[in-house]
């Protein structure tokens, strides 16, 4: 494949990144606004409900809901992170064959000590390509990298929100029994 060539499939991978990274923004927002109404329509119907404990019991729908949509956010947002993930992998090796990988001694000396970063040995940085010489193939890069990043932070944010919601259904669950049980007893 010649150069030119090259370049273009590099420049659409990098527009896929940039794309992959943007769903999972989108998807992680949309879950969470949902997600987030649910708890507030939940929260909400408990103050209206509080005095009636029948009517108390049917809110836990919104934890009921909210635990499974938490889970099915963070498998949809773990999906886009990995198909950016692969990309990163894809441009890795595409930068390898154009030689951006490779130590800057065929750079003309003369111009070498006006260059930025004159000292650096290589056109990408170190810590780059230090990331990829200790993976030997993509599917390690992925599994190791899918628990960093914005992911990361996405997976720690709906497990948090799945463990309130549990923690309210069974809030719920034991106020209405209780206020049963004191009610039944005078």
């Amino acid at each position: 494949m010649d150069e030119n060539r090259l370049f273009e499939f590099c420049e659409n991978v990098r527009n896929d990144q940039i794309a992959w990274l943007n769903l999972h923004r989108e998807h992680s927002q949309h879950y969470l606004t949902f997600i987030t109404a649910v708890l507030a329509g939940t929260l909400g119907a408990i103050y209206q409900f509080k005095d009636n404990p029948w009517l108390l019991l049917t809110t836990v729908i919104g934890p009921i809901v909210n635990i499974p949509l938490c889970r099915s956010a963070s498998f949809i947002c773990d999906s886009f992170y990995q198909r950016f993930l692969e990309e990163v992998t894809i441009q890795a090796k595409l930068e390898a064959l154009l030689g951006f990988a490779n130590p800057r001694s065929d750079v003309n000396a003369d111009s070498e000590s006006s260059m930025p970063f004159s000292e650096d040995q290589y056109i990408l940085p170190e810590r780059w390509l230090e990331s990829r010489r200790q993976h030997t193939t993509a599917a390690k890069f992925v599994d190791e990298k899918m628990g960093s990043g914005s992911n990361r932070l996405m997976r720690n944010v709906f497990r948090i929100l799945m463990i309130a919601n549990m923690l309210l259904g069974v809030a719920i669950v034991v106020i209405c029994i209780l206020h049963l049980c004191f009610t039944k007893a005078k």
